[in-house]
């Protein structure tokens, strides 16, 4: 095989191989164009995405996300604290040396 017979896998994606290579829609990828998830470049009259960027995109979606609380959780979690005279919460860390 020649290296004109290899096949070229492009770098960057236009909107619908973007969606092929996530399992997406269209809709879906624009979506994270338009609130800056992902990076895009105008090539000619298109935009594109790199690759890289998309996979580092996956990678972050694979870390733990931290916990977010409801007010209710929240104001459970204060209740059981301890305050100062000033009415500021005292939160112990366990484990650390005091």
């Amino acid at each position: 095989m020649s290296d004109a017979d290899s096949p070229i896998i492009p770098r960057l994606l236009r909107i619908q191989d973007e969606a092929r290579y996530l399992s997406a829609t269209t809709w879906f990828v624009e979506e994270l164009i338009r609130n800056k998830k992902i990076r895009f470049h105008i090539l000619g009259k298109r935009r594109v995405v790199d690759i890289n960027d998309l996979n580092d995109w996956i990678e972050e979606l694979k870390k733990p996300q931290p916990q977010v609380l409801t007010d209710e959780e929240a104001q459970a979690f204060f209740d059981g604290c301890e305050k100062d005279e000033d009415g500021n919460y005292i939160l112990r860390i366990f484990g650390s040396e005091e």
